[in-house]
């Protein structure tokens, strides 16, 4: 499935108009995800971390990333669960 989405994202222009920041953001959050639930609930300095990207920047990627529709975010309490 993963393919596919990486496919599309090509395929349809995607790709080019993404950061090499928004795809880190995306591949970090993609990286947490739960095989079960398919949830992923890294936290944002978590994500910043593991993709070397600031935290300031990562919340922009997050924005640009569920605007384009591959992300989106709800809350669980305090922390922020993303579906891909």
């Amino acid at each position: 499935m993963a393919i596919d989405v990486f496919k599309t994202m090509i395929d349809n222009g995607d790709l080019a108009k993404l950061s090499g920041s928004s795809i880190k953001v995306y591949l970090v959050i993609k990286a947490h995800i739960d095989s079960r639930t398919g949830k992923s609930s890294p936290l944002i300095k978590t994500i910043s971390e593991k993709s070397g990207v600031s935290i300031a920047q990562v919340k922009r990627e997050l924005i640009v990333l569920q605007k384009m529709g591959y992300v989106t975010k709800t809350k669980s309490g305090r922390n922020n669960v993303y579906k891909i």
